[in-house]
């Protein structure tokens, strides 16, 4: 999957995965996957919404080549297919998150920093 621009600073990115079988190891996946992250570049920061799985990291790290620096990368939840890696994104010196919502704190503590945003339930 390429990098696509939906609009002036608003881009789509995110892996195909076809390899992909099962779903919370309960939903048949027979056709595989995907997983969709976006890119939002404003007049003074930029955000990336949700990762991608782990092992599709190459993928996401391919998009974002020429972007010259992350501000903050915004996991909705913690599950791998929205936050799996966070983590290596947060590593890369370019990016100075990730922020999170309440909700995924306990999963991705161990390798994050956190400042939480607020949710629905607040």
């Amino acid at each position: 999957m390429d990098r696509r621009k939906l609009r002036d600073g608003v881009y789509k990115m995110g892996a195909i995965d076809w390899d992909r079988r099962l779903f919370d190891s309960l939903i048949p996946l027979p056709d595989g996957t995907s997983y969709n992250c976006y890119l939002i570049e404003g007049s003074e920061k930029v955000a990336l919404l949700d990762t991608v799985d782990p092992a599709m990291l190459h993928v996401l790290k391919r998009q974002l080549d020429d972007v010259p620096q992350i501000d903050y990368v915004i996991a909705h939840h913690a599950e791998q297919d929205h936050s799996g890696a966070s983590d290596s994104c947060w590593r890369n010196t370019r990016m100075r998150g990730p922020w999170s919502a309440r909700n995924a704190k306990t999963c991705l503590l161990t390798t994050c920093i956190f400042q939480p945003i607020g949710s629905s339930s607040q």
